[in-house]
């Protein structure tokens, strides 16, 4: 950790926020990723904790640019639609 900081603070502070933002945006999509994942098999649409997607975007709109929260926004969005239509449809089995 030390040595994590001491690299830090000899970079430019806006290089530093953009790597930051970067990680926080690769974070928050990796996440939505694996929420998707468990929650289809974890009962699917049907879940309650389906609702962790309001989280996800939550954190994102305060870590993120606005332009980033609204990006993943949509995916998370698009990410719960797809694995609706999915189950659904009968592609992917509940």
């Amino acid at each position: 950790m030390y040595l994590w900081n001491r690299r830090l603070s000899k970079d430019d502070t806006e290089l530093v926020i953009k790597r930051a933002q970067a990680s926080g945006y690769i974070q928050v999509l990796l996440d939505l990723g694996i929420l998707t994942v468990l929650l289809h098999f974890t009962g699917g649409i049907t879940n309650p904790f389906i609702f962790v997607y309001v989280i996800h975007t939550t954190a994102a709109s305060i870590l993120l640019t606005k332009r980033r929260a609204y990006e993943l926004t949509t995916i998370a969005v698009a990410m719960a639609a797809l694995l609706a239509f999915l189950e659904y449809s009968g592609v992917i089995d509940m």
